[in-house]
């Protein structure tokens, strides 16, 4: 069972069968690697995992797609395809680094052997690790005390800590352990990574060297630095082989010690040619756990909300916090942000449009310069992009909808609707423009975002049609994946114009000078983009979708259920109004486009033809409701958001995090309840007054600026060091360094009091 306390996501009881959904949920990382939350005596092949940001390999892949009716046959899958696929880049699983196998009285340890007197197993939010507390007793009432500990450094990305506890509490039975790094282990149920020498270093230090190829450029090798520091326990004996190497140990008194610690390096991470020093590890256990607290505190400071009045939610938004930020690199653009995150190999750890639109929003508040990596991680595979559109037939750069280490289109061959979601460029585009709006970064603007924009439009023009005047964006997919092969998507048309629009001011602001594209080219391809116009006050998703049916006809299934997860429905949605996750409702709220003709209209309409078979769904249904004063909605997709894999909502938890989805808790705070959408010269101001919030306090960032924000019932506190402009109800724009807004529950009216 799950329990929420306010520093610790809490599951207090041992149950089997949710071992696998439950190695996700209590996942830990630091950004350059993360680690399911498997147990350290054992882990079942795909319970357990460790994953390095950019470590890839091939991987043979046996897709288990099902078309159940004429529509996944006509839209969704190549069956031709389907026959030639076999291969797939995919992160690999490292090894199991916190392997420890446990022997009392010879007998090997395992958890659901023995009669649990008392157990517990938690995220501990103020240290950043994983705690689990077990006592255990045998069939001759034997009882002994198990406590483990382990984190990723949050002060050196390369570096795992591990600590282990025994005490006997009834018994002198012989305890041994062996700890050491275990490499069989699996990627896709493939054996990924071997051992290929061994060697001794300096301070009882060990060090494993593993390889695996991908490619020429990233042909990978491994080096892991282990060594073991303990207290009344003896070493007795090293264990080396091709899946492992472990040191065995003899507890010598009623209890002892162990801490393990573990750095990995792979040559992807060289800087000028060398292994960073620190992971020879030269230090002790104890200063590397304090190096790694004093970081981790103040980059979880930045990210967290305390909720007084509601201690569920108050675990629940920390909960979602600690796991996107131990999902970001802060250091490099070697890899991106990925929609498992490090907690599993399902979607490969690509990087996908999730990045850009929904993970993003949250480093922009919380880590503004260091989100700039991920943007940086797009310009350093522009000119792949190039070829990508170039193999297409188009000018310009075309970004891999799903996006590795290479940046080449990394799409299963045999589904046919993502490479036609396009989206996905000025999805991107639309990303720096958020950067630079929150950084004011003119750096990054004028030697690399530009460039990428002007690509990125170039892209859109050539793959434009001309017709009556417009250019058209025809047979692409929107972000509503159940129609596919349809002519001028809202979402992906709409958020073109932005780009467009905002890439000729800055192009103006900043004297760019274009490289590829001419201008009469530019100003015609933005004076004419085709925009969907409204029908009797709907916005249609696409061209002819307000005259499809307003129900799903189902064929093939007598119960109607879908075979693929994808969808709820054995549906011919392509002849229905029926959407998978939100397009429409994406540009009202998630956007921040200032686009609110007809918002509630929309919002009730689009609202009511959403099955939400994605993740994604959760967090725009919850910024939609709030912003059309739908308190009931927006509680339920606000928790529908932060609980979709403890609740196991869309029955893959098992599979990893759904990243995007957590990532929204943090922004529905901000930009929902409080109402705040930066701008380029100011934070546009709206609040919501939500009853059952009584108090809650979180910080973001803005334009350099640390804003403070302290929100009651009645009343909103903002506060900051510099003052900083904001616009308050769409009124004249001021500036403060102390906001204080007073909701009247009377006359629904806002009142401000300000003080320079």
């Amino acid at each position: 069972m799950i329990r929420y306390l306010q520093d610790r996501f809490l599951e207090d009881e041992y149950i089997i069968s949710d071992e696998m959904k439950n190695a996700t949920l209590f996942g830990i990382g630091n950004g350059y690697f993360g680690q399911r939350g498997s147990f350290e005596e054992f882990g079942d092949v795909f319970i357990q995992g460790t994953y390095v940001r950019g470590v890839f390999d091939s991987i043979v892949e046996i897709p288990r797609t099902i078309s159940d009716n004429s529509y996944m046959k006509k839209y969704y899958f190549d069956e031709e395809k389907l026959k030639e696929f076999e291969k797939e880049d995919s992160c690999i699983n490292i090894g199991d680094i916190s392997s420890m196998r446990i022997y009392i009285d010879s007998v090997p340890f395992r958890l659901w052997n023995y009669k649990i007197i008392s157990y517990e197993r938690y995220l501990d939010f103020s240290n950043g690790g994983l705690v689990r507390n077990v006592v255990t007793e045998d069939e001759k009432g034997n009882q002994t005390m198990f406590s483990f500990y382990k984190v990723c450094s949050f002060a050196h990305d390369h570096i795992f800590l591990q600590t282990l506890k025994i005490k006997k509490l009834n018994h002198n039975l012989p305890i041994s352990l062996s700890s050491g790094i275990d490499l069989l282990c699996k990627t896709n149920g493939q054996h990924k990574i071997k051992n290929v020498s061994f060697s001794s270093l300096k301070n009882d230090a060990s060090i494993h060297t593993i390889k695996a190829s991908y490619g020429d450029k990233y042909k990978m090798k491994g080096y892991y630095f282990f060594k073991n520091e303990t207290e009344h326990l003896i070493q007795d004996d090293r264990e080396e082989s091709t899946f492992g190497l472990f040191d065995t140990y003899q507890l010598l008194e009623k209890e002892g010690e162990i801490r393990k610690i573990v750095s990995f390096y792979s040559n992807i991470d060289k800087r000028n040619g060398k292994i960073p020093s620190h992971v020879h590890l030269e230090n002790t256990y104890d200063f590397y756990c304090k190096e790694h607290l004093k970081k981790y505190q103040k980059c979880f400071k930045k990210v967290d909300i305390s909720i007084k009045g509601n201690k569920e939610l108050d675990t629940l938004v920390r909960y979602a916090n600690y796991q996107t930020l131990i999902g970001f690199n802060r250091h490099d653009a070697l890899h991106s942000l990925s929609a498992k995150n490090l907690t599993a190999e399902k979607y490969n750890q690509f990087v996908w449009w999730d990045c850009e639109i929904y993970q993003m929003p949250f480093f922009l508040l919380t880590f503004p310069k260091e989100s700039k990596n991920l943007l940086l991680y797009r310009y350093n595979r522009l000119e792949e992009a190039m070829k990508n559109a170039k193999k297409d037939g188009y000018r310009g750069a075309k970004f891999a909808f799903c996006s590795s280490v290479k940046g080449d289109e990394q799409v299963w061959i045999y589904a046919k609707h993502p490479f036609l979601q396009i989206h996905i460029n000025s999805d991107i585009a639309y990303a720096i423009i958020q950067y630079y709006i929150h950084t004011l970064d003119r750096d990054f603007l004028k030697e690399y975002g530009l460039e990428m924009m002007e690509q990125i439009i170039l892209y859109f023009y050539s793959r434009s049609t001309y017709q009556d005047g417009k250019y058209h964006l025809c047979m692409v997919t929107g972000t509503d994946e159940h129609h596919d092969y349809v002519n001028n998507d809202a979402y992906t048309n709409i958020t073109l114009k932005f780009v467009l629009d905002h890439f000729l001011t800055y192009k103006k602001k900043f004297g760019y000078q274009l490289k590829e594209m001419k201008e009469e080219e530019l100003n015609d391809f933005a004076s004419n983009l085709y925009l969907p116009s409204f029908e009797n006050g709907i916005l249609p998703q696409f061209d002819g979708y307000l005259s499809l049916m307003p129900s799903l006809p189902v064929e093939g299934k007598s119960d109607a259920k879908a075979s693929s997860f994808q969808m709820k429905q054995s549906g011919l949605y392509h002849l229905s109004q029926i959407i998978k996750q939100p397009d429409v409702l994406l540009l009202y709220s998630y956007l921040n486009l200032s686009f609110k003709e007809n918002y509630k209209q929309n919002y009730r309409f689009y609202l009511e033809k959403c099955e939400a078979s994605s993740s994604l769904t959760y967090a725009v249904h919850a910024l939609a409701a709030i912003d059309n004063n739908d308190e009931k909605t927006f509680k339920e997709n606000l928790l529908s958001s932060l609980k979709i894999d403890i609740d196991d909502i869309q029955g893959n938890a098992s599979d990893g995090v759904h990243a995007g989805s957590l990532a929204s808790g943090f922004y529905l705070f901000v930009r929902g309840i409080l109402g705040i959408a930066p701008q380029e010269d100011c934070l546009e101001i709206c609040p919501k007054k939500i009853s059952f919030l009584k108090e809650f306090r979180l910080h973001f960032t803005y334009q350099d600026n640390v804003i403070y924000a302290y929100y009651r019932p009645n009343k909103i506190f903002l506060s900051s060091k510099r003052p900083f402009a904001y616009r308050l109800n769409g009124g004249e724009k001021e500036e403060t360094t102390k906001l204080v807004i007073q909701y009247d529950s009377l006359n629904h009216l806002y009142k401000k009091e300000k003080k320079i």
